[in-house]
């Protein structure tokens, strides 16, 4: 959920009282509204592209959505296809539901993906098909320690390379 920034809480600061408390609950609706709204939305499933990254349909509109937390093996990585078979039978026939959390960069919806009601961004991790991207929330750290102690996944290989080392070493030019 957003909140506020310091710029937007001064100017806030400097209406009288009761038209501050007014004006913060509007900016909370108002700002978070995506947020609020992508509950009670419906998805289908349109494509799987990787572990991690999917294209949801909504009333005609393509969403890209690139999952929140997790950072799964690219496609022409070890696991890549693997993993992104995992995702699909995730999500084939399921009631989709979203948690937009932000966007990404390239304009992609970042967010965690219901199915049935389950958090298939932690299905991903607890399956060895995922590293928990520690860099935006430890979430799913518990779920990544459940799947290498159990040799889940990715984590039967010997030395399972982090996605961002791979992109890193197979940048596009």
């Amino acid at each position: 959920m957003k909140k506020p920034t310091k710029a937007q809480m001064q100017l806030i600061k400097k209406l009288p009282f009761k038209y501050q408390i007014i004006a913060l609950i509007v900016f909370l609706v108002v700002a978070n509204f995506s947020y609020f709204t992508s509950f009670t939305k419906e998805y289908s499933l349109e494509k799987v592209s990787d572990g991690d990254t999917i294209v949801l349909l909504s009333k005609g509109e393509k969403i890209k959505v690139r999952f929140y937390g997790i950072d799964a093996p690219e496609s022409a990585q070890e696991y890549g296809q693997f993993c992104k078979n995992m995702l699909s039978d995730f999500l084939k026939n399921k009631d989709i539901k979203l948690e937009i959390k932000d966007k990404d960069q390239y304009g992609r919806v970042v967010g965690i993906v219901y199915a049935n009601g389950e958090d298939i961004n932690k299905a991903m991790v607890r399956n060895g098909c995922a590293w928990s991207y520690q860099n935006y929330t430890k979430k799913y750290v518990d779920d990544e320690k459940y799947a290498r102690a159990n040799k889940l996944g990715l984590w039967q290989g010997k030395n399972p390379q982090n996605p961002r080392e791979f992109r890193l070493e197979h940048k596009r030019d």
